[in-house]
């Protein structure tokens, strides 16, 4: 490890990891992250901004960067399966950090507090906005198909809300795999839609052809920030790997996924931008000619924003639920000594240990199930205090029942954000969403990731160093100048 950091000395006893949560295979986070990360139909729109050249390049640099920043996500969390979470792994890095700056006890645990709240405060607000934003695109393509019906754009938000509370309901990542399949199946047919209906209208030879003006730089960097939020999966994938079955496999699940995402993207941006130039939308349906196909389309993307409504919004309720100490794998038992609980600072805790005989870790070299090996001597923390009375345990509800309950006034709480910004104009709606993924997918996908590496991994050679230094550099710029020119969209739209 680095010199700063001999060991990674996370507080949490690593008998307090819920064996239930690791039953996520390989092909099963395969499709959670395709799934999630597919914004392809946007990509045309994109190119509108960029153009060719800047378009093409920032794709292949992101590709590259943020393919070796979830291999290091990948490597933290199979080298101390403790660090489960992103919030655990930044609070890790930073106290690593003030101890190789030679700062006292006091100031590590305080820095590396900073460092915990900073990055959930990060994800939790950039995952939450994303799921906003989608629960406002379902609301359109719902007004879409009913174009006649009296009904005004709040009362289609309410309904769309109405229709994803089921899929919040959704425990974990593993069981939103079905979901996620259906959603890569639809994705492959819309890009079937997309390739019929370019080579049947050839909007190439139309008169007027497609144009294509060169992008001012303020577009340019608009443009940069969205291919940014087409990258920006990463902040889910220590949660993810939290529950896989054998977390070392997870360079197959990242290859998988590149593989497989980054060519479709320049697929459809690259002829998306050829056919249409600059009148590219965002809703590229609404380029496409409106026959039964188009409509067919339509409808698939309204299916496909039930999962990213609910996926987006899984790891912020989840790590509240883990934080409160209810385990999401458990419906009905009553009481505490199932939960896992978190491991923050001073916080009370009660153990648990069940006399069954001496504790097996399952193999995690293998994919096979470790919830059908039952650990005995099984040491669950449950969080005492003030969590226990925010979980409901102390007044003996179940852990489904309080995730229904919690999920719902989640769910309320989009709903009403999506109302209220669906109040202005879309620009302003654009411009906050613009900076929201500047500040957090830009950090939690582009350079976090290379700073947890240093802080708690061995040690790069000075060539690959010299490249994550770089990255790092020309991805906080990017933060910093997409938030600058997110913020003047937002002035300027008001």
């Amino acid at each position: 490890m680095a010199d700063a950091c001999p060991k990674l000395t996370c507080e949490k006893d690593a008998g307090e990891q819920s064996m239930n949560l690791r039953r996520m295979g390989v092909a099963e986070a395969v499709v959670n992250n395709i799934a999630f990360m597919q914004t392809i139909y946007l990509m045309p729109s994109i190119f509108t901004l960029t153009g060719w050249f800047w378009g093409v390049t920032f794709i292949a640099f992101s590709a590259v960067v943020t393919f070796h920043t979830g291999i290091i996500l990948g490597n933290i969390c199979t080298a101390d399966e403790r660090l489960d979470n992103y919030p655990r792994i930044a609070q890790e890095s930073f106290k690593c950090l003030g101890e190789s700056l030679g700062f006292g006890s006091a100031a590590v645990q305080l820095l590396a507090s900073f460092g915990r709240w900073l990055v959930q405060i990060l994800q939790q607000v950039a995952y939450y906005l994303t799921s906003v934003a989608e629960l406002i695109y379902l609301q359109q393509y719902l007004a879409q198909l009913f174009p006649n019906s009296s009904f005004c754009q709040r009362e289609w938000l309410l309904i769309a809300g109405l229709l994803c509370w089921p899929f919040l309901q959704v425990p974990t990542f593993k069981e939103s795999r079905y979901t996620a399949a259906v959603v890569c199946i639809l994705v492959a047919f819309n890009i079937g839609v997309f390739l019929y209906q370019v080579f049947l209208v050839q909007p190439w030879d139309c008169e007027p052809g497609p144009a294509r003006p060169s992008p001012s730089p303020m577009q340019i960097i608009n443009g940069l920030s969205g291919i940014a939020y087409a990258f920006g999966g990463h902040g889910l994938f220590p949660e993810q790997l939290r529950e896989m079955r054998n977390p070392k496999r997870w360079k197959h699940v990242m290859a998988w996924t590149y593989g497989t995402v980054v060519p479709l993207y320049l697929l459809v941006g690259l002829l998306g931008y050829y056919s249409y130039g600059s009148n590219a939308k965002a809703n590229l349906n609404r380029n496409f000619p409106n026959n039964t196909l188009n409509k067919i389309s339509i409808v698939a993307n309204a299916v496909q924003e039930f999962y990213l409504v609910s996926f987006a919004m899984l790891v912020c309720m989840l790590n509240v639920e883990l934080f409160l100490g209810v385990d999401p794998t458990v419906c009905c038992q009553r009481g505490g000594t199932h939960t896992l609980g978190d491991d923050m600072p001073g916080s009370p805790m009660k153990k648990t240990e069940k006399d069954n005989g001496p504790a097996k870790m399952a193999d995690r070299n293998n994919d096979s199930d470790p919830a059908e090996s039952k650990c005995n001597n099984e040491v669950v923390s449950v969080p005492t205090g003030w969590r226990e009375l925010l979980s409901l345990r102390a007044c003996g509800i179940p852990p489904v029942l309080f995730r229904m309950v919690f999920r719902s006034l989640m769910l309320g709480s989009e709903v009403l954000l999506a109302a209220v910004l669906m109040g202005g104009s879309g620009d302003v709606l654009a411009s906050v969403q613009g900076v929201a993924g500047a500040i957090g997918f830009i950090a939690l996908t582009y350079f976090m990731p290379f700073f947890f590496g240093w802080m708690l991994l061995p040690k790069v050679g000075p060539l690959y160093m010299t490249y994550q230094v770089l990255c790092l550099v020309l991805a906080v710029l990017l933060m910093i100048v997409g938030v600058y020119f997110g913020i003047q969209d937002l002035i300027e739209a008001f």
